[in-house]
């Protein structure tokens, strides 16, 4: 594969990792650690949340930026496995 298409197809998994993980989190956020009561209103203040909805959406940025690292993480983890299956067969 040409390397502009796999950058592009593996920033697309990153994105789609990290959106379904945010997903998982806003949706049942019971199973994940919860979030400092101090840092939430922290954020909440310097994003200027006025209501509901604004919460919402500082909600998904954070959640966004929280687990883009960790889908990143797990994409090049699928990789390296994916790449050291290929390596034992070719033996």
């Amino acid at each position: 594969m040409k390397p502009l298409p796999r950058l592009l197809l593996g920033l697309l998994c990153i994105y789609l990792i990290a959106n379904a993980l945010t997903l998982l989190w806003t949706a049942h956020h019971e199973v994940f650690p919860t979030f400092p009561q101090a840092w939430a209103d922290r954020l909440a203040t310097l994003y200027r949340a006025r209501h509901a909805e604004d919460v919402a959406n500082l909600e998904g940025l954070v959640g966004f930026a929280l687990f883009t690292p960790v889908a990143t993480a797990i994409y090049l983890g699928i990789r390296w496995a994916i790449a050291k299956i290929r390596h034992r067969r070719r033996r």
